[in-house]
């Protein structure tokens, strides 16, 4: 369980900068409490369950929707992804509507007891 007391999380961002603008982010995305539904590594490589290939759709689906957004190398692993955005200039005028919302690139799901994913929303 959190407790503010003990777990001091230092936020990494650069203070003042507009994380709006165009420009390449590093993203990392991690499962709370490190448990691994998106699948286990066989052999050296990432094997995804319905889970982990759910989170691939949602991780791909903003560069689809929005047309300043676009991927360049991604990685889904048991309980992360990392994955590099590119944001473009929105020449269109106008404000966007942010493509991080969980609505994009969230994930729900629900565990039995074994452990299994009893569901996953896709991406809207």
């Amino acid at each position: 369980m959190y407790n503010p007391n003990l777990h001091h999380r230092r936020s990494i961002r650069l203070q003042g900068y507009d994380y709006a603008q165009a420009g390449t982010y590093f993203v990392t995305l991690v499962v709370q409490g490190r448990e691994c539904p998106f699948g286990e590594v066989e052999g050296g490589e990432m094997r995804l369950n319905d889970c982990g290939q759910a989170v691939s759709r949602c991780w791909e689906w903003p560069a689809q929707q929005y047309s300043y957004v676009a991927l360049d190398e991604w990685v889904v692993m048991p309980n992360h992804l990392h994955g590099i955005v590119l944001v473009s200039d929105d020449s269109g005028g106008g404000s966007r509507t942010a493509p991080t919302s969980h609505n994009a690139i969230g994930v729900a799901h629900r565990w039995d007891e074994g452990g299994r994913s009893r569901g996953a929303r896709e991406p809207p």
